[in-house]
């Protein structure tokens, strides 16, 4: 997957470290690599595309990573 040639600030790359953070953080999401690469992606470029409110971004980025990086999680702890 590429990534753009963004420049972040510092304060809007820590936005998009919290709302990343904050979703491989959850018990649900099947953490490795591509996932988390993957998720990256589309989080700097939903970032990019304007939706710079972190709850937003954070709404927007959950429910894609719900859908595509989900596992069952009854009985599992991380």
């Amino acid at each position: 997957m590429a990534f753009s040639n963004v420049v972040l600030l510092p304060d809007q790359l820590a936005l998009v470290q919290r709302v990343f953070n904050s979703i491989v953080d959850e018990p649900w999401f099947d953490l490795n690599k591509d996932n988390e690469r993957t998720l990256a992606s589309i989080i700097v470029r939903e970032f990019e595309h304007g939706t710079t409110d972190e709850n937003d971004l954070a709404l927007f980025s959950k429910t894609i990573a719900l859908r595509r990086f989900s596992i069952n999680v009854s009985g599992h702890e991380r």
